[in-house]
């Protein structure tokens, strides 16, 4: 044993060992009985002399000490043997393999029981070996690897549960369009038709039971269609459910299975809903996933055109593949110059000036020419493209505004803002933002939208008005009198001035019936504190018999048809040099 390389056991208690100073044994005060039949190891203990090491348990002892100690553990055949490399190494892999390898049902559950059970065997083992045995087993490093397995193991859970919840709504946890896609990428030998499923009635049931609710709706309905033999569900869109078809099923009985599911009325915590849905199929199997979804969307939209239940994927429409590219014509135009603005004056029907203006959009295509606006805003509104429109037409808007400011000319320029404008969460916070990117006055920007824009959503639509005036911003009640407006409505809206429909304008002075609906308006809103702005006025006549009828504002091409900023500028500027010579 003495040429081989051991640990003392750490066990023995170093305590125990009797020590006796060499002083007292020269003065002897020590007795021969007191060392009688015992080895006797000779050392110095001072710490000046700098013989002393570190060991487990103790800490700091002197030289002899572990000398002492190394010599009991051979007497008591305790000299503990290193386990050596090879017993590390397969510790190593089974720890790798056990905790980086193996596949686990849960890793939240099972996989942290496991592992934190496999850490306190790392850490019993050794203690346990050597109590029966004297052997050193090295679990410094199969704590680290364990450590290590356990630490990539949750780096890998949480990538996948972050991968994963790209994969689902978050409203209502159903796959999304994402997981679709994936689910239809292309595999060996499987090309399978896909199905969707739009809810008809989707905003009236929004309406009626809330956003929060709609949730449930959603996961109950995809229940009934798998439920019908259809499989997994996916939500590709807010009312739209889609799934792939089982290789050869046929389209007529899927439908019928489906549409058998929604013969009974929805039971939810609001109460029963009542679920109709329109079917699109595509069986196309050249093409892309992405493309797949927006084929089986465009043949519920043709089902609905065609009023009938369901219709499988016949081909693009071409108006509306021009409608498709018109949007991103649209977006071009608007980042090329082709998009810009004119403006309609105001006149001031009680200081004979102008000093507001409505905005009007122009689109001068390359190719098409000039596209009049009611060709692409409801399309802009059904795509969405409307906010993008909306945010540079103001800033357009607010930067000749700003210019005016500095040039000394006080205008306020009135915006078009539609239903998905006014409802859009955080519009008014925008429109606060770019009041003062440009530093121009609230009050010098109108926003003006439609009564059917503001009925549409009538709560939401209320609330952003008010958060709206509350800024300081002009608003105004466009084509008054072409809607379902009533007093109990009319009063509740935190509008400025309402703008008469130049259908009611057009004839006043011929039509008595006219004249009275218009009088009735400019006395009711003057009730309401609200200015009136006739629209369409197109000769003197008409001009002068709203003057004396009390309106506040005309427009029309009698008092000027849509023009530039340069031209708007040189208005002002001529109507600002009539007034100071007047003055």
């Amino acid at each position: 044993m003495a040429d081989r390389v051991f640990q003392p056991d750490w066990s023995i208690d170093a305590r125990q060992i009797p020590r006796f100073s060499f002083v007292d044994v020269m003065a002897g005060r020590i007795g021969a009985s007191d060392i009688a039949g015992k080895r006797i190891l000779v050392g110095a203990t001072a710490v000046e002399l700098g013989d002393r090491y570190t060991v487990p348990r103790f800490g700091m002892v002197p030289g002899v000490v572990v000398q002492a100690l190394a010599a009991d553990s051979l007497l008591q055949g305790r000299a503990i043997l290193r386990s050596g490399i090879l017993p590390t190494v397969a510790g190593l892999f089974v720890v790798s393999l056990m905790l980086g390898a193996s596949h686990f049902r849960s890793v939240t559950r099972t996989y942290a029981a496991f592992a934190a059970a496999l850490l306190v065997i790392i850490l019993l083992t050794p203690i346990i070996i050597q109590a029966h045995w004297p052997i050193s087993v090295d679990s410094v490093p199969l704590l680290f690897t364990a450590l290590f397995c356990i630490a990539g193991r949750i780096i890998l859970e949480t990538r996948k549960r972050a991968s994963e919840r790209k994969m689902l709504d978050p409203e209502t946890g159903l796959p999304n369009r994402r997981a679709l896609e994936c689910a239809l990428a292309p595999k060996e030998g499987q090309t399978p038709a896909i199905a969707a499923a739009a809810i008809e009635r989707f905003e009236v049931i929004r309406d009626a039971i809330g956003t929060a609710a709609l949730a449930e709706v959603m996961q109950i309905c995809s229940t009934r269609i798998e439920d019908s033999g259809s499989g997994k569900t996916y939500l590709i869109a807010a009312d739209v459910l889609a799934w792939i078809l089982p290789e050869g099923a046929d389209a007529g009985t899927t439908v019928n299975a489906v549409t058998e599911q929604f013969r009974v009325s929805l039971d939810t915590v609001h109460g029963p809903v009542d679920v109709s849905l329109t079917l699109g199929l595509d069986g196309e199997r050249e093409v892309g996933p992405s493309l797949r979804i927006e084929r089986v969307l465009a043949a519920i939209g043709s089902a609905r055109s065609g009023n009938v239940g369901w219709q499988w994927y016949g081909g693009a429409d071409p108006d509306l593949k021009r409608q498709l590219s018109m949007m991103g014509d649209l977006r071009r135009g608007m980042a090329g110059g082709e998009v810009n603005i004119a403006y309609q004056p105001k006149l001031n029907l009680r200081t004979g000036i102008i000093d507001s203006a409505e905005v009007l959009v122009r689109w001068h295509h390359p190719v098409d020419g000039t596209i009049p606006p009611d060709r692409f805003i409801a399309l802009a509104e059904s795509t969405g493209t409307i906010h993008e429109l909306t945010e540079f037409v103001l800033r357009a808007a607010l930067a000749d505004c700003a210019h005016w400011g500095k040039m000394g000319l006080d205008i306020c320029v009135a915006i078009n803002v539609s239903a998905m404008d006014i409802c859009e969460e955080g519009f008014a916070e925008k429109v606060q933002r770019t009041l003062s990117e440009f530093a121009v006055k609230p009050s010098s920007l109108g926003l003006e939208v439609t009564e059917s824009a503001i009925i549409s959503s009538r709560s939401a639509a209320i609330g952003a008005l008010i958060e709206l005036r509350a800024l300081g911003v002009r608003l105004s009640i466009d084509d008054y009198g072409t809607g379902q407006s009533t007093l109990t409505y009319l009063k509740k809206l935190p509008v400025h001035e309402l703008k008469i429909d130049q259908s009611f304008v057009s004839s006043l002075c011929r039509n008595n019936a006219d004249q009275i609906m218009v009088l009735s308006t400019i006395d009711l809103a003057h009730d309401l504190k609200m200015q009136v702005v006739a629209e369409g006025i197109e000769d003197q006549s008409t001009l002068d018999l709203l003057t004396r009828l009390g309106c506040d504002y005309g427009q029309g091409y009698h008092v000027s048809k849509p023009i530039g900023f340069d031209q708007m500028t040189d208005r002002l500027l001529g109507q600002r040099g009539k007034v100071s010579k007047g003055g």
